[in-house]
């Protein structure tokens, strides 16, 4: 199974419009170094993007059901890893090895890059207190130390700790709280729900890395967008608590990120 992981960036009164490239390499057996023709796939696509700081790009790396899983599995990374070298280090990149897919097909053998570019563009907007009013989700403003606030608006994709695109906004309040507000530390605490009879103290799966980790992955995910857009490690902290504090709401509610005002 694919996951895609985006981060987006978003500033009052402007819109993003994105543009993706998406290119596929296919390998021979066994192989995971790069030909000519591949090396210039590349380079085209690196040409039809702008750097900045809106540039996410995804490298995907399969096999085919030839081999062992254990062996597909460091193939496809292998394979992933090899392209990821071929662009510049200060985009964000997420690469990742998948194994193999289930048949033995030449098509299997490939990494999928993904790239996106998010362009500004100026909103037509007549009025300031209603578009703002429409893109809030979280109200940050008055908090104190001690205070614990669930951040509405953060969604992952399912049993992963990758951040889908609709987090966008919600995303960029907390770094805007953060990053006007200088004094403030927080504590990200990451939750997970639907742990049925088993020992509350054991976290869910990550199904990215196959560890027992969900509930921290997602608390630290955040904290690892923060770090990336300037705020300092200091003022940052997380844990997470597996299903330690459900909220007696139902599954959606305790599948959750808070933050805590430490400072």
């Amino acid at each position: 199974m694919r996951f895609l992981h985006f981060i987006f960036l978003w500033f009052p009164f402007v819109v993003l419009a994105q543009t993706e490239h998406k290119i596929r390499l296919y390998y021979e057996n066994d192989i995971h170094t790069l030909h000519e023709a591949q090396y210039k796939k590349i380079d085209s696509i690196k040409q039809l993007v702008i750097a900045s700081d809106s540039l996410v790009i995804q490298i995907d790396g399969y096999a085919n059901a030839y081999g062992t899983d254990t062996y597909n599995l460091y193939l496809s990374k292998k394979r992933a890893m090899t392209v990821a070298t071929l662009f510049d280090q200060n985009y964000v990149i997420y690469t990742q090895g998948f194994g193999e897919l289930e048949s033995t097909s030449a098509e299997n053998r490939r990494v999928d890059i993904l790239i996106s570019s998010y362009v500004f563009e100026k909103e037509d907007i007549s009025n300031t207190e209603e578009v703002e009013k429409k893109t809030t989700i979280n109200d940050l403003s008055n908090l104190e130390v001690g205070d614990k606030v669930v951040l509405k608006g953060i969604l992952f994709v399912g049993g992963t700790d990758r951040i889908l695109p609709e987090s966008t906004i919600a995303l960029q309040e907390l770094f805007t709280y953060l990053n006007t507000h200088k004094e403030i530390r927080i504590h990200l605490i990451g939750h997970i729900c639907c742990h049925g009879t088993m020992d509350p103290k054991i976290d869910g799966i990550n199904l990215k890395t196959g560890n027992k980790s969900l509930s921290v992955d997602r608390a630290k995910a955040i904290f690892t967008f923060l770090l990336r857009r300037g705020i300092d490690v200091s003022r940052l902290s997380y844990e997470g608590k597996a299903y330690l504090e459900p909220l007696g709401k139902g599954d959606k509610y305790d599948r959750r990120v808070e933050i805590e005002i430490i400072e």
